[in-house]
């Protein structure tokens, strides 16, 4: 082989090699998430939580980022924090289904609160959640 060879082959095991690298660390890397953030209401004697936003496609291929908290008993406190890998199923399950249209009328954002709910209630054992609220909406 002649020196250009060499060279280019060289060249394209390093860009190889940096490129396996690049891919390594990218998927070491952990997200941050969000701790969860419990708040006492004090009239009511419940709890509201809150997780970190959700960001998927939409039926229509609309990307959404949404926020929630959600209120309830102290025993769906205690369960919600258990079974945030189950919330977070049904939260983007339900949001996969609706399309931009169903946020843009306050009918179809209560039919998105109304659907996580009942998933979400239908998953704890001992509490129940009675509050849905969406802190952050963005369509893109």
């Amino acid at each position: 082989m002649d020196k250009t060879t060499k060279t280019a082959v060289t060249f394209l095991i390093l860009l190889a090699l940096f490129v396996v690298i690049g891919i390594v660390f990218s998927m070491l890397q952990q997200p941050d998430i969000e701790p969860i953030k419990i708040i006492r209401l004090k009239k009511t004697g419940s709890s509201s939580i809150a997780r970190n936003e959700y960001v998927t496609n939409l039926a229509d291929n609309t990307i959404v980022k949404v926020k929630l908290r959600f209120e309830g008993d102290k025993a769906a406190e205690k369960e919600l924090t258990q079974l945030w890998p189950v919330v977070r199923y049904h939260c983007l399950a339900v949001l996969r289904g609706m399309g931009r249209e169903d946020f843009n009328r306050p009918e179809g954002i209560q039919r998105f609160k109304q659907l996580v709910l009942k998933r979400i209630n239908n998953e704890l054992v001992n509490g129940e959640i009675h509050g849905l609220y969406i802190t952050e909406l963005v369509l893109y």
